[in-house]
């Protein structure tokens, strides 16, 4: 009885491994088609990404700060370091009083 029962479970069994090894391949095909899958959307993206992302140009800021009748002006591709430039600028002519932060107004020039 034991006997019979053992061989009839290994019996069924050498058929799981043969089902098994066969989903197993395919499994395996199925991964490398879609690794490459993979491999051509991430090659797409990364196209897209630098064309999407492509500047011809840095915009140019042109600052400019007017004290009695006088303009003081700078550029710059940071609109920060024209402003401090054109402040600057201002502070060796004039008084540093009148060289405010908030005086001076910049323009953008793509």
């Amino acid at each position: 009885m034991k006997k019979s029962l053992l061989l009839t479970l290994l019996m069924a069994s050498a058929g799981a491994f043969a089902d098994t090894d066969a989903r197993i391949a395919a499994l395996e095909s199925r991964i490398t088609y879609l690794e490459k899958r993979l491999e051509l959307l991430e090659k797409q993206n990364k196209q897209s990404i630098v064309i999407e992302h492509r500047r011809t140009r840095n915009p140019v800021y042109v600052c400019s700060i007017s004290v009695f009748g006088k303009t003081y002006e700078a550029t710059d591709y940071n609109e920060g370091l024209a402003r401090i430039a054109s402040r600057r600028a201002c502070t060796k002519e004039q008084d540093g009083f009148f060289c405010r932060d908030e005086s001076v107004s910049c323009k953008k020039f793509d």
